[in-house]
């Protein structure tokens, strides 16, 4: 099996170093850019959490007047929690490529050793995670949910060690992905119809929940992101937030990415060779809809949002960021000569050093975060009557610190246990 494509985003060793393993060059400067994304995309939900707990190292007065105050500059900040949707189409496409591989060469899957290599690669870490946790966090009654990868289905505020919701969605995912490849896809004259349709469908999904709990349509989105404001709830991070069924969006723009590589790579790359301008084109409407994304005030509690604004944005923005993301993954997989720079920027060492990191950075992150939030505390001492501009200075000091920690950290557990 292609060891290049047995890859997962947060979890699995860099796909460039598995793609000299296979001995194929032209892989190998293609999944480096795939790297690059999964490393930036760690990068930044360290930078998402850093912000998030920041409260506790400037005051909550301070941190509210910050979400109130964040300059336009800086709103993509708030926005960050989208990197987990970057995590997870790269998961769809990287699964999805071998099981397509596999199923295209064979007509069949070999079910017992997809499900025995993803439990050898991803089960002892994450088990040494939970256990070292276990005398520090709360919600140890419920650690029974995080090994059956379920603790997605708990209230928010119930699960423990919270923040590895994402990895039951992926464990989710890989258990299912097989049998629809299996089953489902061959009843269809079109996977690729398949595979927009369910992009399609969870687009419905999301709006099936706003509809379904419209309580949450009359709330502000602050009052989900942010536990220090009033009126915060965890609900709707429990009921669309954290859930396989309103999540696989991106996973099947993942997916969708796979199944070109797998069956029409020829076509693709003929496709983006053919014409410059269009392809600039793609790339522009591309990071145009990522900065527009990215720089909605939508967090800040000043700025009203009508009901319809909010179910429409809930309902889209993620599967509109994932199909702009998917496009720029897709033309970093096969750098025609314009579009080089891009693949080349992706495919710098330093992001293949931290991307076959990620799955330790991801498991241990939020304790860095919490605990040298806690201690910047202390050295720099009370901020209450500090400007907007330091504030920001302090906290992009204590990203900087918190993500040397990570680093180191992750060092130690991948070449320690992990590898």
């Amino acid at each position: 099996m292609n060891k290049a494509s047995e890859l997962s985003p947060a979890v699995e060793p860099s796909v460039a170093a598995a793609a000299t393993a296979a001995g194929k060059a032209d892989i190998k400067r293609s999944y480096q850019a795939i790297d690059g994304l999964r490393a930036l995309s760690m990068c930044l939900i360290v930078v998402y959490h850093c912000f998030l707990f920041s409260g506790q190292l400037i005051g909550e007065e301070q941190f509210a007047a910050m979400v109130r105050n964040t300059p336009l500059y800086f709103h993509w900040i708030w926005h960050t929690d989208k990197s987990v949707d970057i995590f997870f189409i790269i998961s769809g496409f990287l699964i999805s490529s071998m099981l397509f591989k596999e199923y295209k060469a064979s007509n069949t899957i070999r079910l017992g050793n997809f499900f025995w290599r993803r439990f050898l690669r991803l089960m002892p870490m994450y088990w040494l995670a939970l256990l070292l946790f276990y005398p520090f966090l709360a919600n140890k009654h419920n650690i029974w949910a995080n090994f059956l990868y379920v603790n997605n289905f708990l209230p928010a505020e119930e699960a423990f060690m919270g923040w590895s919701w994402t990895l039951a969605v992926e464990e989710q995912f890989y258990f299912l992905l097989p049998f629809l490849i299996l089953y489902l896809f061959p009843r269809f004259r079109s996977t690729l119809a398949v595979l927009i349709g369910l992009i399609v469908l969870s687009t419905f999904i999301r709006l099936g929940f706003h509809l379904a709990y419209p309580e949450f349509n009359e709330m502000h989105p602050s009052q989900f992101m942010f536990s220090n404001l009033e009126g915060f709830t965890y609900d709707y991070f429990s009921v669309i937030y954290d859930n396989l069924y309103t999540r696989f969006g991106a996973l099947a723009c993942g997916c969708l990415v796979g199944y070109l590589h797998v069956y029409h790579q020829e076509k693709v790359i003929a496709h983006l060779a053919a014409n410059r301008t269009r392809m600039w084109i793609y790339l522009f409407l591309s990071v145009l809809v990522i900065v527009l994304q990215t720089t909605i005030p939508h967090f800040n509690p000043d700025v009203p949002f009508s009901a319809w604004q909010m179910v429409l944005y809930s309902t889209l923005h993620r599967n509109i960021f994932s199909i702009a993301i998917s496009m720029i993954m897709l033309l970093s997989l096969y750098p025609v000569s314009w579009n080089n720079l891009l693949s080349r920027f992706l495919s710098l060492p330093i992001w293949g050093f931290i991307a076959k990191l990620t799955y330790s950075m991801y498991l241990f992150h939020l304790v860095v975060v919490i605990f040298i939030t806690r201690e910047m505390q202390k050295i720099v001492g009370d901020l209450s009557t500090a400007s907007m501009d330091m504030i920001f200075l302090v906290i992009w000091g204590n990203i900087f610190v918190v993500l040397i920690l990570t680093i180191a950290m992750a060092c130690i557990t991948y070449y320690g246990f992990e590898r």
